[in-house]
């Protein structure tokens, strides 16, 4: 694993260079490699879904929880089904007197230690990832063998009135942002990655890249250049959908501002932490809630297979 190089002491090392590891027996399966950080309300639902949705592994990079997040998900989850790796740690390039941002290395960990996986999904406990059309994420990633690196768009969902965060979040969470693309709001169109690991080249918080660096693959299973992701003709026909609950209420909200960011560099405390943190949170959770349309498509998804969202 290699650290790209910046001359600027401010910025975070965000980008890992992966020498890509031999694949030794057959690739098999779908894993999500997640960080968490004290996620006890929400993390059952999540890893229920995601289950039933087809996922095979939970690789659980814990940074620092005091709660009962991992206790849960051994309830929730079989032996069988869950890595837990401790990954509370703000390191530094002694000589460069960089930070190392610690989410995008545990994904460059994921993409080096995990290759038995065919895929790994990244994405957080906010997030669930559901297929549009296929019976699960397995089958629907089955019919994109040939990509490498596909980048799932953010659908965001907002507080809809919601004080407290309900018990149950897909049943409750029904209207979404409706054109990500032409917002002005920074960080509200975005993308996280399934990848297949053999094949990651580079590894940074948002996104991969694999075996050519300039080409991607869109949620349609379609080629593009990696230049050209922020386009409706990439976004267009997705067979698979991320529905991003980014603010589930207004207490949820508020521990959200305040829990603060996993970097520690002077970039990321000068925009993600305090007032200026506060600022740009509700700057985006207004943008959502500002035009909106009603988005069943989870809720259908999960009639489909007969999990009920809301045991």
């Amino acid at each position: 694993m290699r650290i790209l190089k910046s001359s600027s002491k401010k910025y975070e090392a965000v980008q890992f260079d992966v020498d890509r590891p031999e694949v030794t027996a057959d690739q098999d399966g779908v894993a999500v490699a997640v960080i968490v950080r004290n996620e006890e309300a929400a993390i059952a639902e999540w890893l229920a879904f995601h289950r039933a949705a087809g996922v095979n592994h939970f690789i659980f990079y814990d940074d620092g929880c005091t709660d009962d997040t991992v206790p849960l998900a051994r309830r929730v989850l079989g032996q069988d089904q869950l890595t837990v790796l401790p990954w509370n740690q703000r390191l530094r390039d002694a000589k460069a007197e960089r930070a190392l941002h610690s989410q995008g290395l545990a994904f460059a960990h994921a993409v080096a230690n995990f290759v038995r996986y065919r895929w790994i999904c990244f994405i957080d406990v906010d997030e669930f990832l559901y297929p549009t059309e296929a019976d699960g994420i397995d089958q629907a990633l089955a019919e994109m063998d040939h990509a490498e690196c596909i980048y799932v768009r953010w659908e965001m969902f907002g507080r809809q009135g919601f004080a407290t965060t309900p018990n149950h979040i897909i049943p409750n969470f029904t209207l979404r942002y409706r054109d990500p693309i032409t917002s002005p709001v920074k960080g509200v169109f975005n993308f996280k990655c399934i990848v297949n690991p053999a094949r990651v080249s580079r590894a940074y918080v948002h996104g991969f890249l694999g075996s050519d660096h300039d080409q991607i693959w869109s949620a349609a299973g379609k080629a593009f250049r990696a230049g050209q992701k922020r386009t409706a003709a990439f976004c267009e026909a997705p067979r698979l959908r991320l529905n991003h609950y980014y603010a589930k209420s207004d207490a949820q909200l508020a521990e959200k501002i305040g829990k603060g960011s996993i970097g520690e560099s002077v970039f990321t405390k000068a925009f993600k932490s305090g007032a200026g943190r506060q600022d740009l949170l509700m700057r985006r959770v207004l943008e959502i809630e500002r035009d909106t349309v009603e988005d069943r498509g989870i809720i259908d998804y999960c009639a489909r297979i007969g999990f009920d969202p809301a045991k």
